[in-house]
């Protein structure tokens, strides 16, 4: 049996994210803001998102942040906005 570790929703991820993932985590971002003028303020342009890519290209997120983003489109037959090999901060 393979070893097992425990992961908390709460621990983070490092994922590695394609064009499309970093456009689609800007229009998820910019949906939530701009609703409502007062917080127009936070709508940032891509470069920003990906600015928060490491030297290797992942971007650290809460697991459960994650799942709440890019949950949706995670379909089979589709092209993934993510590598499906994620790292895991221990």
């Amino acid at each position: 049996m393979k070893e097992l570790i425990k992961f908390n929703l709460n621990d983070y991820i490092h994922v590695n994210l394609t064009d499309d993932g970093f456009k689609y985590w800007k229009e998820n971002h910019d949906k939530v803001f701009s609703g409502h003028k007062k917080l127009k303020k936070y709508i940032r342009t891509i470069s920003y998102y990906k600015e928060k890519a490491d030297k290797n290209g992942y971007v650290r997120f809460q697991a459960w942040d994650f799942i709440n983003i890019f949950g949706d489109t995670v379909e089979m037959g589709t092209q993934p906005l993510f590598d499906l090999t994620l790292l895991i901060e221990i």
